[in-house]
């Protein structure tokens, strides 16, 4: 990452304007190149640094250039207040493809359901929800590629 104090914003949080970050040329060039290779081939990268040097930002770099190419693009943010809450993150992050229900295994879409306060709680078991949101996400992706 470049130092904090090189980070400037050009168009940030705009869906129209692409996110220009000062300073910041050869991430933003890693993290294109990752989005463009999606449709090919799955990959990972993991964005670290201090608060306030430019994480968020290389986000949206990552989420505008997914949306032009017509990828799903999904997303969550812990918040405190939702953090009694449990999956309120899972929720969110699911939310936009929660469509794809019905196209899971019977024990799955159950559970992820509960999990996703859909239908009554009847599954307390952490990973058959890890499970179902796998195959939710794995099933959305054989659809078109998924950010």
């Amino acid at each position: 990452m470049s130092p904090a104090g090189n980070l400037g914003i050009r168009a940030y949080g705009c869906s129209v304007a692409k996110p220009s970050l000062v300073g910041y040329e050869p991430e933003t060039a890693r993290v294109e190149r990752l989005v463009n290779r999606l449709a090919e081939h799955g990959d990972a990268l993991v964005i670290r640094g201090e608060p306030g040097i430019g994480k968020t930002s290389l986000l949206e770099v990552a989420r505008h250039r997914a949306l032009a190419q017509g990828l799903t693009v999904l997303n969550t943010a812990g918040v405190e207040p939702e953090a009694a809450l449990g999956f309120s993150g899972l929720h969110q992050l699911l939310w936009p493809v929660v469509s794809g229900l019905p196209d899971l295994a019977s024990e799955h879409r159950e559970a992820l359901s509960a999990a996703l306060g859909l239908a009554a709680w009847s599954v307390t078991d952490p990973f058959m929800i890890a499970m179902a949101a796998l195959n939710l996400l794995v099933r959305t992706a054989e659809r078109r590629p998924v950010l």
